[in-house]
């Protein structure tokens, strides 16, 4: 089980959305504010291209809520390179539809400019007002390719709950995104753009265009530099803490009148976020009005009303930290919190979980295993991190349920997996999405999953859980630094499966049992008698196989694995002391374009 945002739910393809998606996108131009420097009236025509060129590495904010008011109000110092091909001479800036620019600047040599803001709306499904206010900035000279701007702009709108009306296509109740006195929760990338982007237009109805780009935004933006200060004028109980990405910040209160009761009172409280990469994460920001209890031995805090609440995910951390320190360590990296809102879907960023938490222990094993695995991953590239997270959550149900319910839950995601892998047979196919680079959560978390299950058959339980556990500690935990240290604790060289599985998109394999052929062996002197059975595997995809090949009759098994390059065939000659009957190739755990279970009996009158 895994938390999604509200365009993870295919659910929400709706009818409204295919009509709205099979219009071209609308632009609606509006006056700037007065404030705004704005370009004489010209209607700017922007290429996608130039969109999707622009790579913004930092995000350093000073935010302004007014929950009274769902208001907010922003300055921020962004930093935006140019990862296109081409110079670019208008850039375009987009937050929400429900806020307005107000001001622009260029920063650089320790002055500023004020630039020209001509901004209008672009419908797109990627905010949850269904349209984004874009700002066009005239630079005074081109970007060039790979240069980079920095930039102080300033905006301010309302971050209300959306209704049908308002959203495209998406049911309102998964619009949850406010800011409010009651609840204040924003989700960024493909929710409510409250923070500076720049993206192409995008429609749920327009296939799998919303999802891609959520997943090629959080790619680019995952070295990002962000930090933050945070004011917020509040009516009531004042808020405590604030969430901006998972990372926390203990907000100071100042009561206008602290004779006055709290349920009553009115004040601003603030707070501030020193650096931190973004991740492979949208940026969120959340506030609470409760301080955490810290359970579990300092990792584990649950922000909730129900008094029960607290108890009960304790216990089930106490039950899952078995399997946890096994294969990842002794102690995460940080805690693990979980903030009950009363929302219809869950979100997760990092080590940070808002939604409904599970009242019963038994409910929350699944969740809690994903979610402390992100407290032990820290900077972990996504496929280490999510995939990771999965494949704990497969272990768990093989613990729990047994290995065939862990396996089944695997080849659930495979079926759609098959339809995103490259067909390499094509001239035009593509390099596909190398773990590294993969943006679409079917390989980052999926084929993720799949590879760290192989890797598991391959080296082994233990020298796996000591990789993983080692990988934590190091300065740059990517895919070159797992294989090390993956190749120190089993002592083989898996430079042949990276090759394949990791660093390149190879798509996935294509076996099929070409032939089996028994050979009766005689009983002399100290030889039993029994079966040199050899069988041969053919493999039609571009990716190698490392399989399991099982020989069967009656009770008695005896499995070896053989190894087939992609396009090509391997044999293997195994020893079984009786009749065979059923020879199996792969049992589900390496995922193929067709089946990956291959079974044939063998029927030793006919065969040679």
């Amino acid at each position: 089980m895994y938390f999604v945002s509200r365009l993870g739910c295919t659910a929400l393809l709706l009818a409204a959305g295919v009509a709205w998606a099979q219009q071209p996108p609308q632009v609606i131009v509006q006056s700037p504010p007065e404030t705004a420097q704005k370009k004489p009236a010209v209607l700017i025509q922007l290429s996608d291209e130039v969109r999707s060129s622009l790579i913004f590495t930092a995000y350093d904010m000073d935010l302004h809520l007014n929950t009274s008011e769902s208001m907010l109000s922003a300055r921020v110092r962004l930093t935006v390179r140019n990862g296109g091909t081409k110079p670019i001479e208008d850039l375009p800036l987009q937050i929400s539809s429900s806020m307005m620019w107000d001001l622009a600047r260029l920063v650089e040599d320790g002055s500023s400019v004020t630039l020209p803001v001509a901004q209008h709306q672009v419908k797109t499904d990627l905010d949850h007002t269904a349209a984004v206010t874009e700002a066009v900035l005239h630079l005074p000279r081109p970007l060039s390719v790979d240069a980079s701007v920095t930039l102080d702009v300033l905006y301010s709108g309302k971050v209300k709950q959306t209704t049908g009306s308002e959203s495209s296509s998406a049911p309102s109740a998964l619009e949850w995104d406010r800011i409010t006195d009651d609840f204040t929760g924003v989700r960024g990338f493909g929710n409510v753009l409250w923070y500076p982007v720049s993206a192409p237009p995008a429609f749920l109805g327009d296939g799998n265009r919303v999802y891609d780009l959520i997943g090629r935004n959080r790619l680019a933006t995952q070295t990002a530099r962000v930090s933050g200060r945070l004011t917020v004028e509040y009516a009531g109980d004042p808020p405590r803490l604030a969430f901006l990405s998972g990372h926390q910040a203990v907000l100071e209160t100042h009561q206008d009148n602290p004779n006055q009761p709290s349920a009553a009172a009115t004040g601003v409280a603030t707070g501030s976020f020193a650096g931190f990469p973004l991740g492979f994460r949208p940026l969120s920001l959340f506030l609470s009005k409760d301080q955490p209890e810290m359970l579990g031995g300092g990792y584990l805090a649950v922000i909730s009303e129900a008094a029960d609440r607290a108890s009960n995910l304790n216990k089930t951390a106490l039950n899952v930290f078995p399997l946890l320190t096994t294969w990842l360590g002794a102690r995460p990296n940080r805690p693990l919190t979980l903030l009950e809102a009363d929302i219809l879907q869950p979100f997760e960023s990092g080590p940070f979980l808002v939604g409904q938490l599970p009242g019963h222990p038994n409910e929350a094993t699944e969740v809690l295993v994903h979610a402390f695995t992100h407290a032990y991953t820290g900077n972990q590239p996504a496929w280490l991190d999510e995939g990771l997270a999965r494949f704990m959550e497969l272990l768990w149900i093989e613990r729990t349920e047994g290995r065939e319910a862990a396996i089944a839950a695997l080849e659930d995601g495979r079926g759609a997996l098959t339809l995103l892998e490259p067909d390499l047979s094509q001239p035009d196919a593509g390099d596909g999405q190398p773990l590294e680079k993969a943006h679409s959560d079917l390989i980052y978390r999926n084929k993720a999953a799949y590879v760290l299950w192989m890797l598991r058959s391959i080296a082994g339980d233990t020298a796996l859980q000591q990789a993983l556990a080692a990988l934590r500690t190091q300065a740059t935990p990517n895919a070159a630094t797992f294989r090390r240290l993956l190749e120190e604790t089993s002592q083989k060289d898996l430079g042949w499966f990276f090759d394949d599985w990791v660093d390149h998109d190879r798509g996935l394999p294509d076996l099929s049992i070409v032939s089996v052929t028994p050979r009766a062996i005689e009983h002399t002197g100290e030889r039993t008698g029994g079966y040199l059975i050899s069988v041969e595997v053919s493999n039609t995809g571009y990716a190698v196989a490392d399989v399991p090949i099982t020989i069967r009759s009656g009770n008695l098994t005896t499995t070896e694995r053989l190894r087939i390059p992609g396009r090509s065939r391997s044999t293997t000659r195994i020893v079984f002391n009786d009749a065979p009957q059923q020879v199996q190739v792969n049992d589900g755990t390496t995922p193929e374009l067709r089946s990956t279970v291959h079974v044939l009996d063998v029927n030793l009158k006919t065969a040679p």
